[in-house]
């Protein structure tokens, strides 16, 4: 088992490597996960963007032009 804080260095240095574009997606992507887990009809504006954001990415950062439709 690995210790907690050199599990955070990993995440922290993990995330630094994303584009910035990718970071907010997952940020918002787990916004959506807690607000639609508590019922709340306001998980629905950062999942449409979540899913925008990823879908820009993969068109413009990484030419996978079939996996942003």
């Amino acid at each position: 088992m690995m210790p907690e804080a050199e599990w955070w260095t990993q995440v922290v240095e993990a995330a630094r490597q994303l584009h910035w574009t990718e970071t907010l997606a997952v940020v918002l992507g787990v916004v959506y996960v807690v607000l639609a887990a508590r019922g709340s009809r306001w998980c629905w504006p950062p999942g449409i963007v979540s899913c925008a954001l990823w879908a820009w990415a993969t068109f413009t950062l990484y030419n996978l032009w079939v996996d942003a439709l």
